[in-house]
């Protein structure tokens, strides 16, 4: 056990190269055993110099793996006999290296589990981990670990404990009254919690889907005034899972937001990705912070994998920013991974293309249908594919999509429970009611969306959308993807002038009547100009 986390460690360095550095160091695996004589070569070349570094590198992870392949021909064997502490420092070590077969995790774990119930804190820490990093899940290994760690609860220092609720998270084992003995725990030791275990804490809370609020609350205080301390994917890590747990302080997005822009070129493509999804969630964003992240990732587009391209397109798609450079990779992409698409990725395909109106034939094919058919859908990615559906009426374009699978969408877009009004829609209502209009709240359109007000005199009618704060992204009046596709959608498909009332400027009214009534007076009065103004909100002049 000790070899195998000498090596891993290497002298200080982690993964990898820091455990290739421990087996170099020991004399494993010499220079010459790879070709390479880094002592004849020109240092003054720095072509050459770069070469001898990806050599020196590739010797390393070869004496590595080397070290670690007879490491484990004699931890097999000697199993039976190591104590916990060396089974745990065994299981630390070749996983730090990323070495070592699934025999080996499989042992390692048959040998662990007997012995859980005398598991210090340490080691329950230790074994978690480890299995996390190499993806070896053993549930009834992680189940008796967590009952081990729940009745010795108090023992973890704040360190350990958060690597063992990272690791539950990793893993996707939830363990209910692990949680909440931790967060219990953590209620007496917050105050010694540095911002970055709280980013693990969180994010494994968020993964589980386990409630606390009271430690979420606890974590923006700490977060929010220190978040300079966090690393970039601390950072991505914090606002994904606050994001996830419907937690949203917008001090503390403010914060996050502040050490993005300040330290963009710092993210890696998941991070960023993850970053932008959390921002476009919440709407805790103003527009010029996805103005900045696609301007990054467009400077490093080769760098995304394609499930974080998607990720980027439907939050650009959801803050209602259209991004030139992304939206092109996706369907240079797409076509050839469509067949391999889960129902929620193909929903959102769909979805972030009508919301920014962006053509493309090629992508929505046959192919696109037939993956659609074959797909289970959840009720919102039949609702996201229903405003798919609405989105080739609007361009005049075949839905390929079966008879069965839209009739689905359209059922399911209608019992949305989505239906709330709220004390703006009632004022604007009694307003409307006292200028001798005609009204009916919540009104579904003839393609399914629910319309705020519907205000008639005679045979005169008109559409009123109150939009609230939810509306718009951040503090500024720019509307999201979900807003302005319902807002063009009903304009171009619905047959009827659309008015939308934006909260600050009915806010701005104050409670004066007459006021109020000169404001819809004047809203209602000129149909050409306010149809123009509605279409030039949502983006689609």
């Amino acid at each position: 056990g000790a070899a195998a986390a000498a090596a891993a460690s290497g002298g200080g360095g982690g993964g990898r190269a820091g455990g290739a550095g421990g087996a170099a160091a020991a004399g494993v695996l010499s220079d010459g055993d790879v070709g390479v004589d880094i002592a004849r070569s020109d240092k003054s070349d720095p072509s050459l110099a770069t070469a001898e570094t990806a050599a020196e590198q590739a010797t390393l992870e070869m004496g590595l793996r080397w070290f670690f392949q007879r490491l484990e021909v004699h931890t097999l064997r000697l199993l039976p006999s190591l104590s916990t502490r060396g089974l745990t420092s065994l299981a630390w070590g070749f996983s730090k290296a990323h070495c070592g077969s699934a025999e080996l995790y499989d042992k390692l774990c048959a040998h662990m589990m007997p012995r859980v119930r005398d598991f210090s804190s340490s080691d329950v820490a230790t074994a978690a981990w480890a299995m996390a990093v190499v993806g070896h899940t053993d549930t009834d290994l992680f189940r008796a670990m967590a009952d081990r760690a729940s009745d010795t609860i108090g023992a973890f220092s704040p360190q350990s404990l958060a690597n063992t609720l990272w690791a539950f998270g990793k893993v996707g084992h939830y363990a209910p009254q692990l949680f909440s003995a931790a967060s219990e725990h953590f209620g007496f030791v917050n105050g010694q919690l540095k911002p970055q275990e709280m980013s693990n804490v969180l994010w494994a809370y968020a993964t589980v889907g386990h409630s606390d609020t009271r430690l979420f609350n606890t974590a923006a205080a700490i977060t929010t005034t220190r978040a300079h301390t966090l690393t970039p994917q601390a950072l991505a890590n914090t606002a994904w899972a606050c994001a996830k747990a419907h937690f949203c302080p917008p001090a503390l997005f403010d914060a996050l937001a502040k050490q993005t822009s300040a330290r963009i070129a710092e993210f890696k493509p998941k991070e960023l990705a993850n970053l932008t999804w959390a921002f476009a969630s919440t709407r805790l964003a103003d527009p010029a912070l996805f103005s900045l992240i696609d301007d990054a990732a467009s400077t490093r587009v080769d760098e995304f994998k394609f499930v974080e391209l998607l990720m980027l397109g439907r939050s650009f798609a959801k803050a209602c920013h259209v991004s030139e450079v992304i939206f092109c990779m996706i369907e240079d992409q797409a076509e050839a991974v469509i067949p391999e698409l889960e129902a929620q990725a193909l929903a959102n395909l769909a979805w972030m293309f009508a919301v920014v109106d962006r053509r493309c034939p090629a992508l929505f094919s046959p192919s696109f249908a037939r993956a659609c058919e074959d797909a289970n859908f959840d009720d919102t990615s039949l609702r996201m594919l229903h405003q798919f559906s609405l989105w080739c009426d609007e361009i005049s374009e075949p839905c390929l999509l079966s008879s069965d699978l839209l009739r689905a969408c359209s059922e399911a877009f209608s019992d949305k429970v989505d239906v709330t009004t709220s004390y703006n829609h009632m004022q604007v209502a009694e307003t409307l009611v006292s200028m001798g209009y005609d009204v009916e709240i919540e009104k579904v359109s003839n393609c399914g969306y629910s319309i705020d007000i519907v205000a008639a005199a005679g045979e005169d009618q008109v559409w009123l959308e109150i939009d609230g704060p939810t509306h718009y992204l951040g503090s500024s009046y720019v509307p999201t993807g979900s807003t302005s596709l319902k807002r063009r959608q009903l304009l171009r498909l619905g047959g009827q002038e659309l008015v939308v009332i934006p909260y600050w400027e009915w806010s701005g009214l104050g409670l004066n009547a007459e006021h109020r009534k000169s404001y819809l007076s004047h809203k209602l009065s000129d149909r050409l100009y306010w149809y123009f103004q509605a279409q030039e909100m949502d983006g689609s002049y």
